[in-house]
């Protein structure tokens, strides 16, 4: 457990460093560190104080999962900025067609929804729900000792963030002109353009349309249940999301099936990297002894 516990800080370190070099070449930068750095802090410290005293692990283990969840959440947020900061030809005409040819009529969605308040607020409600959902599960694994599935669940998302960011940058889309997105479709075109750009960290927008990350996130917090008594809600909360996606996210059906396809190879890498054998310490020992002897 240790091993993938080291695993996923380092990718988070790897991740903030590219962020770092990236933004310096694209000149893009970020102000509004405090608040971030204030929760960082907190997070941390909860972490050291229950955990060296004893007091609490489960409550340590929560922090320590919360403080890697604030790191990937800030630096893959900027990820997806450097990602959008590009001039590669936008996708949109080819994924409104890839929708036309499955019959779905993204208008017509919105128009069956229009009228029906009720189903409308709780499918806001359900799109609203991904950052409770992350915390909720933090917690529940951590207070019955679930270390890997909160790694599962982390390192299956620095996967898929990668593989969403890289997608992205070569095939943008600004997806559907859904009202309230129009802050989001400003900064897309704006990082289009010209730089140098300055964003604060307290307004980033989630940018990407194609593949859609919030049916990545539907796929891997329901796959992480897997097992566990909370399954049966989780699955039902984001079974609903997901029809709230199109609408509230602006997203084309497409969108939503690269998400899934980016979701199930997330986890086929992530249980890849579990599976893997860590070298048994004798027998690693044993090789750079006999390593390390001159050659007769």
């Amino acid at each position: 457990m240790r091993r993938q516990i080291l695993f996923i800080w380092a990718a988070l370190g790897v991740l903030t460093l590219a962020d770092l070099v990236l933004c310096r070449r694209l000149g893009l930068s970020f102000y509004g560190w405090s608040r971030p750095a204030l929760a960082a802090s907190v997070a941390a410290g909860v972490a050291l104080a229950y955990g060296l005293t004893g007091r609490s692990p489960a409550l340590a283990r929560a922090a320590h999962w919360t403080l890697a969840w604030l790191v990937f959440v800030n630096a893959g947020t900027i990820l997806t900025y450097v990602a959008a900061a590009g001039g590669a030809p936008l996708r949109d005409p080819a994924l409104a067609a890839f929708d036309k040819a499955l019959g779905f009529d993204w208008a017509a969605w919105c128009d069956f929804l229009a009228p029906r308040t009720a189903l409308r607020f709780l499918l806001w409600l359900s799109y609203l729900s991904l950052f409770p959902q992350i915390m909720l599960s933090i917690f529940w694994f951590s207070a019955h000792g679930l270390d890997t599935r909160n790694c599962e669940l982390l390192g299956a998302n620095l996967a898929a963030l990668l593989v969403t960011a890289a997608i992205f940058r070569l095939a943008p889309a600004l997806g559907h002109p859904e009202p309230g997105r129009a802050r989001e479709v400003a900064t897309l075109l704006a990082l289009r353009g010209a730089g140098p750009y300055s964003f604060d960290l307290a307004h980033l927008e989630g940018l990407i349309s194609f593949p859609s990350y919030h049916t990545v996130l539907a796929v891997l917090l329901t796959w992480a249940h897997r097992r566990s008594p909370l399954l049966l809600p989780v699955a039902a909360v984001n079974g609903v999301m997901l029809l709230s996606i199109p609408t509230f996210g602006g997203h084309y059906l497409a969108d939503m099936i690269a998400g899934a396809a980016v979701a199930g190879l997330a986890i086929a890498l992530t249980m890849a990297v579990r599976l893997a054998p860590a070298p048994p310490p004798v027998a690693a020992a044993q090789t750079l002894l006999a390593r390390s002897r001159p050659i007769p």
